[in-house]
C-alpha cells in the first residue's frame, strides 16, 4: 500500500489513515462524534466528518463567526424538514440558526468544512 505524500503544504490522507483516525464524541449530543482531518493554522477554519447514529440529532444552534459546508457521504438525516441523502449539500451562512432534526434508520456521516469569516470580539 501505498500513503500519499503532501505537496506544498497540502494534507493528503487516505482512506486507510481517514479509517484509522478515532471518532472523538461530541460533547452533549448524544449519538454524534466527529474527527477532524485539518484545522487552520490559527484554528480559523476545520474539516472533517462527523457520524450521527441511527435517530441521533444534532439540536439548533448557531455559529455567529463562522459558515460552514455540509455534504452527506453516507446514509441521510433530516435538517429541518428536508431529507438531505447520500451527495446532498447545504450551505449554512454566518449566524443561521441550523440543526440535523435527525439521522436516519442506519445513521449518517456527513463532511463538514467550517470557515471563519468575520474576527471574533
Amino acid at each position: 500500500m501505498t500513503l500519499l505524500t503532501p505537496v506544498d503544504g497540502e494534507r493528503l490522507l487516505s482512506r486507510l489513515e481517514i479509517d484509522r483516525m478515532p471518532w472523538t464524541p461530541l460533547d452533549g449530543t448524544p449519538g454524534v462524534c466527529s474527527k477532524t482531518f485539518w484545522t487552520g493554522a490559527r484554528n480559523e477554519s476545520s474539516a472533517g466528518l462527523m457520524k450521527l447514529e441511527p435517530g441521533a440529532r444534532i439540536p439548533q444552534h448557531r455559529h455567529r463567526f463562522a459558515m460552514h459546508h455540509m455534504w452527506i457521504v453516507d446514509g441521510y438525516c433530516y435538517v429541518g424538514d428536508q431529507r438531505m441523502a447520500t451527495g446532498s449539500y447545504n450551505f449554512v451562512p454566518v449566524g443561521a440558526d441550523h440543526s440535523v432534526t435527525k439521522a436516519g434508520p442506519d445513521g449518517c456521516i456527513i463532511m463538514f468544512v467550517y470557515v471563519l469569516t468575520a474576527e471574533m470580539d
